[in-house]
C-alpha cells in the first residue's frame, strides 16, 4: 500500500438535516487525527496552561468552537443571501457557534471521529493490494 494511503486528507460530508432531508450543502471534513486538528489542540492546550487552568466558561465554549471549526477545511453550497459563501476558518467558527446549528456541529464531529471515513480505498488499490497478499 502506498504510504500517502496512511496518511488521510479531508473527506466529504454530505449535510441532511434533521429527520434525514437531504441538502445540496457537502462540507470538506478532516479527522481529528490529521496533523490540522492536532497542531490546533496543542496551540489551545499552550493557551490553557499559561491562564494556569482559569478560564471562564464562555472562553472555553469559544475554544471548543474553534476546535470544530478546525475540522472543516471547505464547503460547497451553502449560500447566504443568495450568494455562494465562501469557506474561511472565521466563517465556519461562526456557523458552529450558532446554537440553532448543533445538529451540524454535531456531524462533523461525529464525521471526524470515525476513522474509517478517512480510509477509503478504491476498487483499484484493494484489488492489487489483495494480489500482493
Amino acid at each position: 500500500m502506498e504510504l500517502s494511503a496512511l496518511i488521510p486528507g479531508s473527506q466529504p460530508l454530505e449535510v441532511f438535516l434533521p429527520g434525514g432531508i437531504p441538502t445540496d450543502i457537502v462540507l470538506q471534513v478532516v479527522g481529528k487525527e490529521s496533523d490540522r486538528f492536532h497542531k490546533a489542540s496543542f496551540k489551545w492546550l499552550q493557551h490553557m496552561q499559561a491562564r494556569e487552568g482559569n478560564m471562564p466558561l464562555k472562553e472555553m465554549a469559544d475554544i471548543q468552537t474553534d476546535l470544530v471549526a478546525t475540522l472543516i477545511v471547505g464547503w460547497s453550497g451553502l449560500t447566504e443571501n443568495g450568494q455562494p459563501l465562501p469557506y474561511s476558518h472565521e466563517k465556519a467558527c461562526e456557523l458552529m457557534g450558532k446554537s440553532e446549528l448543533t445538529f451540524l456541529r454535531e456531524a462533523v464531529e461525529v464525521f471526524a471521529t470515525e476513522r474509517a471515513n478517512f480510509f477509503r480505498v478504491s476498487e483499484e488499490a484493494a484489488g492489487s493490494a489483495g494480489a500482493a497478499a
